[in-house]
């Protein structure tokens, strides 16, 4: 500021300047936060982040509307509890215990997290856990692509809810396969726990034109 505009400033100035500015677009932000559970659907997600010099946690809620930042001291449900206490839309998130606030009809849980797991089951040294993540991989890649020749309208909506019901019933049982028998029980644990959100990974199917597959929005 001294060396461009000729212009002193202390150091303190800087985030006296921020709290001022934080007052005056305290109304505005409030009311984006309200119109939260306004919306039919909600992307949220959270990362680690400084919280006055300790661990805190950056939170978004974003649909293609409206974004609201905010960062807190929890990673807990009772952020949820606090900023949206009563949403009834659809809600794309990871499987984080956190986000089990909200109705499990209305969850679809993130496929681009789900392929990663199903990465490293393709990846395993086991060599049974290896080929069925293999297959879970692949037919997560054949998803992908007939949503995005649905979205695209080079496919019609009943190919693409027939064919995505018979993906699901493949996934199932490779799940299934994994869940019981690997040699590994944290393999076996992280199957399982998969299987317990499996409606949720289905919840698109519900309304395919309007709830996407990943939470890549947030």
């Amino acid at each position: 500021m001294e060396n461009i505009f000729n212009l002193k400033i202390s150091l303190g100035l800087i985030p006296a300047t921020e709290a001022r500015v934080s007052a005056k677009c305290k109304v505005a932000y409030d009311a984006l936060t309200e119109s939260l559970s306004e919306d039919e659907l909600l992307h949220i997600d959270e990362t680690s982040n400084n919280y006055r010099g300790k661990m805190g946690w950056s939170w978004i809620f974003a649909n293609p509307v409206t974004t609201v930042l905010k960062w807190m001291a929890s990673r807990g449900k009772k952020v949820l509890q606090e900023v949206i206490p009563e949403y009834h839309g659809y809600v794309i998130s990871d499987r984080y215990n956190a986000y089990n606030h909200f109705d499990s009809n209305n969850r679809q849980v993130c496929w681009a997290h789900l392929l990663r797991n199903f990465e490293k089951f393709a990846g395993s040294s086991f060599p049974e856990v290896r080929q069925f993540g293999k297959l879970l991989v692949s037919y997560t890649g054949r998803l992908f692509a007939i949503y995005r020749g649905y979205k695209k309208g080079i496919i019609e909506r009943e190919y693409f809810i027939r064919h995505a019901k018979k993906i699901r019933r493949r996934l199932y049982k490779y799940l299934h396969h994994i869940s019981v028998q690997s040699n590994s029980e944290y393999i076996r644990k992280q199957a399982y726990n998969i299987l317990k959100y499996e409606d949720m990974m289905w919840c698109f199917l519900q309304d395919i034109e309007n709830i996407p597959l990943t939470n890549n929005h947030a």
